[in-house]
């Protein structure tokens, strides 16, 4: 079943109909893009996301937001997106988490379990990292859905499908989430070259998560990128302009 016939078989809380469309369009141009046949697969399974990311020699550790060791996610919360080339090899994954933050703002959320979010493997201390710097995160609240683990294989990198891929996912969390806010944390080198404007991000803020490294001297900063629903609405309905 593919990623727009479970969005119209009930998998959405957004009843309505006005998405299908956006998606169904993006995903046939991705998957027929510059003849290469991907195919592309809507997941819910986070057990098998974990050990797809495994599989992963040139992509770092799974987040633990999005790991189901460490993390409540699975059909309710989430959806990750798989891609395969015409050969059934791995091309892609990305994934999307949904919080309902009513009583709390971001820089709460991230707080209240910093550790379900830091890199793993840089000895992160979660306890003297700064999750409120961004003034962004502490006004973003209602629902919201976070955006990740964005990986395309190599040989894909330089012909501008990343940027579709990432469109189609958020695309997909319109139709599943319908979501006040959506966001993503990226780390300063990504941020200059100019990633979050090509898959359509419209705000950003330095130091969104400034974690602290015991030894180094310089913080390890995160960039939050983030747009509205109102303003991700507008703006995937006219995907073309965007990719």
């Amino acid at each position: 079943m593919n990623a727009i016939t479970k969005l119209r078989n009930g998998t959405t809380t957004n009843s309505s109909p006005k998405f299908g469309p956006e998606i169904f369009s993006l995903l046939k141009e991705v998957q027929e893009f510059e003849g290469r046949k991907i195919t592309i697969e809507y997941k819910t399974d986070f057990d098998e996301f974990l050990e797809t990311v495994e599989s992963i020699s040139d992509k770092g550790d799974l987040t633990p937001i999005f790991d189901v060791r460490f993390s409540d996610i699975g059909p309710d919360t989430g959806f990750w997106i798989r891609g395969v080339d015409s050969d059934g090899n791995l091309m892609h994954v990305q994934a999307i988490r949904f919080d309902d933050l009513a009583d709390k703002n971001l820089a709460q959320h991230w707080e209240s379990d910093p550790a379900l979010y830091c890199t793993q493997g840089l000895g992160i201390d979660v306890e003297k990292s700064e999750y409120d710097r961004a003034s962004a995160a502490r006004e973003i609240s209602g629902s919201v859905c976070y955006h990740g683990e964005l990986w395309v294989e190599k040989s894909y990198r330089r012909i501008r499908l990343g940027s579709k891929l990432a469109n189609l996912a958020m695309l997909m969390a319109l139709g599943r989430f319908d979501p006040d806010y959506l966001y993503c944390l990226i780390v300063p080198k990504v941020i200059r070259t100019g990633l979050s404007v090509r898959n359509g991000y419209l705000h950003m803020h330095p130091q969104g998560i400034r974690w602290n490294i015991p030894g180094n001297d310089d913080p390890y900063d995160e960039y939050l990128v983030w747009m509205t629903g109102s303003e991700l609405t507008d703006l995937m309905s006219r995907p073309q302009e965007v990719c």
